[in-house]
């Protein structure tokens, strides 16, 4: 027993560090390809597909080959709970496709129409200049794709339809380097295809690396402006590191540049719906992202500021914790409402924003927002990238109920500074804004007015220094770690400096 409490203690320990441990991935215990069992089915070539919705058979060994000519695999048939359906890269490793030769690899992707408790392990798809999207899932439940390897696809690589649910996407690897394939679309992406009242529930996005996609993970609405019943209760988004890199940097105009000031890329998580259910919210904890730049217009159709994590459309229930968002335009831009509130019921704890170009967080139209327990270090600290200097690091506009408390500013220039604008509600921003308990270290703690605002000084001064920890490395503050590319066979380092405590 004693073993087990230092274990769970060492567990807890990386969590608050910063470290991933995936609480939420599915642990697999994969069968083996064995031809002494009758159940396995060898697949080597496109004939041999014919047999996948075969209820004789559940283990279906695929050998390296490209089997795309044959479009997506469609598979109706269901497994169960405790007899799962296995489609499995029968190539003689174990390693992660993104760190094999293509020669190693199958090329396959796979719509789900009514299936059930399939696991799919291992297989990839590249080199795709349409809008293909490899794999599509339409009132399935129960699935789980891990380690799939997607690489320059002009399409996305795995959407989930509506009523897909508690399916789980996992170790997976989706990447573009070629950056002439800038179609608007996710990576991964929920999707409710213009229909109201719909749901998607109860999904996981684990431990996953998307690189250069033109969005990394996007909960959609679409239809007409007064939609409002999409749902996407419980769905998790954990531990995932969604990054652009200077591939596809550009000069604005469209040109490779690697120091660029613009991207072919628009975002990391894109939320267009949220919850309708306030105890199944939306998590979206210890992911890492980074690197967005405002999109190149000049010959795309992509139109971003550069933002990690934009909220659209009424967007309800949503938890944000443990996060960590840096060298990047914007953290989050909340706006553009369709229909009342652009979100509500919103929570932004324990996360840490550094190297953050222009504005934190940047909201308008937003009704019940906690906002507590984060680390905002050199915040709102350059140019906006349109020549009109910075944006404030904290801005609030027509919104209510907004708590900003326990927070910590630090080492930032005008970072402490909060715009707040009401033009919509009777009152003033002390009516609708609570900041309480914050503490402010080399920040500017002002509150901004202009002719538009009724602002009062709303910031509270409850202490310009935080403790001798700041002054001193040794003490108490510590550097944090990113490992990247940890699924292909180029690891890196990146170091944001004393932002552990």
């Amino acid at each position: 027993m004693r073993k087990i409490k230092v274990v769970m203690l060492i567990l807890f320990f990386f969590v608050n560090v910063g470290q991933n441990v995936y609480a939420y991935e599915e642990k697999l215990t994969l069968p083996s390809c064995s031809d002494k069992n009758s159940e396995v089915h060898f697949i080597d070539s496109d004939d041999d597909w014919l047999r996948i919705n075969d209820l004789n058979k559940s283990i279906f060994c695929v050998k390296p080959a490209d089997y795309s000519k044959l479009g997506r695999i469609v598979l109706t048939a269901s497994g169960m709970a405790k007899k799962k359906r296995y489609i499995l890269l029968d190539n003689g490793e174990d390693k992660h496709p993104s760190q094999l030769d293509k020669k190693m690899l199958a090329k396959v992707g796979f719509e789900l129409q009514g299936a059930k408790y399939w696991v799919i392990d291992r297989m990839s798809y590249w080199d795709s200049n349409n809008a293909f999207i490899p794999n599509i899932l339409s009132h399935s439940d129960e699935n789980i794709f891990n380690r799939y390897f997607i690489y320059n696809v002009n399409g996305g690589a795995i959407v989930l339809h509506p009523d897909s649910d508690n399916n789980t996407i996992q170790n997976s690897r989706i990447e573009r380097s070629d950056i002439s394939l800038y179609m608007d679309r996710a990576a991964i992406e929920l999707n409710n295809n213009g229909q109201d009242n719909i749901s998607i529930k109860n999904n996981k996005i684990v431990n996953n690396e998307i690189v250069n996609f033109v969005d990394g993970i996007q909960l959609v609405k679409t239809g007409n402006s007064a939609q409002k019943f999409v749902n996407y209760e419980g769905t998790i988004i954990d531990s995932n590191h969604i990054s652009i890199d200077s591939r596809i940097y550009t000069d604005c105009k469209g040109n490779p540049k690697t120091d660029g000031m613009c991207a072919y890329a628009e975002n990391a998580i894109d939320l267009k719906a949220g919850s309708l259910n306030p105890q199944k919210p939306i998590m979206i904890s210890n992911n890492k992202m980074w690197g967005f730049q405002k999109s190149d217009t000049s010959k795309s159709y992509l139109d971003d500021i550069g933002v990690a994590i934009p909220i659209h459309y009424d967007v309800a229930n949503v938890v944000f914790e443990k996060n960590v968002v840096f060298n990047t335009r914007f953290a989050f831009v909340i706006d553009a409402p369709r229909d009342g509130y652009a979100a509500e019921k919103l929570e932004i704890r324990d996360n840490i924003f550094y190297n953050i170009l222009s504005s934190a967080i940047f909201a308008t139209d937003i009704d019940n927002m906690k906002i507590h327990d984060n680390l905002f270090k050199k915040i709102a600290y350059g140019e906006d990238g349109y020549g009109k200097g910075v944006f404030s690091a904290f801005y609030f506009n027509d919104s209510t109920n907004v708590s900003f408390y326990n927070n910590k500013i630090v080492h930032s220039f005008k970072s402490a500074e909060f715009y707040v604008k009401e033009e919509k509600y009777n009152g003033t921003p002390t009516d609708y804004y609570r900041f309480n308990n914050n503490t402010y270290f080399n920040a500017n703690y002002a509150s901004k007015n202009n002719s538009y605002e009724k602002s009062v000084a709303i910031v509270d001064k409850t202490s310009l220094l935080l403790t001798e920890a700041w002054e001193n490395p040794t003490r108490h503050y510590k550097d944090l770690h990113i490992v990247t590319n940890r699924l292909n066979n180029e690891q890196s380092e990146i170091i944001l400096p004393r932002v552990l405590q």
